[in-house]
Parts: C-alpha cells; structure tokens; sequence
C-alpha cells in the first residue's frame, strides 16, 4: 500500500494506494498515530485508488476512526471502488463510519 497525504485548513485527505493487505500494518500505524498531531476538523480516507482490502486492512481502518473518535475529528471513507465497497458492505462498516460513494 502507498498512499499521498493532502491538508487544507479543515482537512486531512489520505489517499490509500494499490492493496491494502496485513503486512502494511506498521506503515500504517506510524501514519494514523500522526493523525493526533494534526489540527484538523475532518479526516477522509480517499479509496478510488485502492484496489483491495483484507480484513486486516479492516481493523486497520478501525483503529483510524478510533484514533480520530478520540482527538475529536470526522472520520470518512470516500470513494470506494466496487471490489472495495462490496468487502465495507459485508464487514458492516457503514454502522461505524461515513462511507461516501
């Protein structure tokens, strides 16, 4: 997994590139542990350019919206593609986070 990090006053956009499978894990720890260091309103998580998601990637995505729960921001998923959505779909994580399509 890559990914590309864009701020504006009110936002931080992370873009998740290619898959996102468990061996990303440290990776992406060390970028969501940076999350609390931001002074933004929101965090999205843009997936128009992921590919794939295991149920790793999942949990991954748990502890992001618990991180930002905790420092008080929005937390949001934009733009998954279809293989994507379909595995948000069947993990329920709708119940737990915005999903914009």
């Amino acid at each position: 997994m890559d990914f590309e990090i864009h701020k504006n006053d009110a936002t931080l956009e992370i873009n998740l590139i290619g898959r996102m499978e468990f061996n990303d894990h440290s990776r992406f720890r060390e970028l969501v542990d940076s999350i609390s260091n931001e002074k933004k309103k929101s965090i999205i998580f843009n997936l128009s350019k992921l590919d794939f998601i295991d149920s790793s990637g999942l949990g991954m995505l748990i502890i992001a919206n618990s991180i930002a729960r905790q420092n008080h921001l929005n937390f949001c998923l934009r733009h998954p593609k279809e293989m994507v959505k379909r595995i948000l779909d069947v993990a329920k994580f709708h119940t737990i986070a915005t999903i914009e399509a």
